[in-house]
C-alpha cells in the first residue's frame, strides 16, 4: 500500500537537474580537498569494470585520498571495451575532478587483462 510521506513529486527533468547540481558540488568539494593536500598525500586510484542488473556495464573509478575514499563515479559504457578505452574514459572522467595520470600514485585492480594492460599504459604503479 502506498503512504504519502510528504515528500515532492519531482519529474524526470527536476530530479536530473537536481541529481546533475549535487554531482557538480561533488565535483567543487574534491577539487577543493585535494588542491589542499601536500605534496606526499599522493591519492591511490581504484578501478575496475563490472556487468550489473541487465547487461549494463560500468567501470567503478576510485579515489583514495587524505584518508578518505571518494567515488568519482560509475562510467556506464556498451558492447566491448578494452584497455585504451578503459583509458580514455578514466582519464576524462579524471579531468572533471582536475586529476591527471601523473597525480596518481598506485592504481588498483582485480588484475583482469584489459584493467591492468590500461593501469600499465598510464605509467602508474599497480
Amino acid at each position: 500500500m502506498y503512504r504519502d510521506l510528504g515528500f515532492p513529486t519531482l519529474t524526470y527533468a527536476a530530479l536530473n537537474n537536481h541529481l546533475n547540481a549535487l554531482y557538480d558540488k561533488k565535483i567543487e568539494v574534491i577539487r577543493n580537498m585535494l588542491s589542499s593536500r601536500s605534496e606526499k598525500e599522493m591519492p591511490v586510484f581504484a578501478f575496475d569494470k563490472w556487468t550489473g542488473i541487465g547487461n549494463c556495464k560500468y567501470i567503478g573509478l576510485y579515489l583514495y585520498a587524505l584518508g578518505m575514499p571518494f567515488c568519482l563515479g560509475l562510467i556506464p559504457y556498451s558492447g566491448f571495451c578494452g584497455h585504451e578505452q578503459i583509458r580514455t574514459l578514466i582519464g576524462e572522467r579524471m579531468q572533471l575532478f582536475g586529476l591527471t595520470f601523473n597525480d596518481i600514485s598506485v592504481a588498483v585492480t582485480d588484475g583482469g587483462a584489459d584493467v591492468r594492460k590500461a593501469a600499465e599504459s598510464t605509467g602508474i604503479r599497480y
